[in-house]
């Protein structure tokens, strides 16, 4: 599976801008924003929308060690046991729908 990761580039992170209701997720590499979250507003609380962020935030990295395990379970299929094979292929599509999903 050959993937093109098209997403902002860098570390993503969730700050709050001053006296604002809302949380920013930016990237070191880029000044623009890649989205901003209401806080204790309309249908979330401030906890909610700062875990909503926080997992925003995380997604580049979880997606490229998604990818690495990907990579090394497809590469190293044949050490796995007999037995084991059917839930690995189980897994290994569930992995590869999730990496579709953030890339196509």
């Amino acid at each position: 599976m050959k993937t093109e990761l098209k997403h902002t580039k860098g570390k993503w992170n969730v700050i709050q801008p001053v006296n604002q209701n809302y949380l920013v997720v930016k990237s070191d590499d880029k000044v623009l924003h890649i989205c901003e979250i209401l806080k204790g507003t309309y249908t979330i609380d401030k906890t909610e929308a700062e875990a909503n962020a926080k997992l925003i935030a995380a997604a580049p990295e979880m997606l490229k060690y998604c990818i690495a395990a990907y990579t090394v379970l497809r590469d190293n299929k044949k050490f796995i046991p007999e037995d084991k094979q059917q839930t690995l292929s189980l897994f290994m599509e569930s992995m590869e729908r999730v990496i579709k999903k953030a890339t196509e």
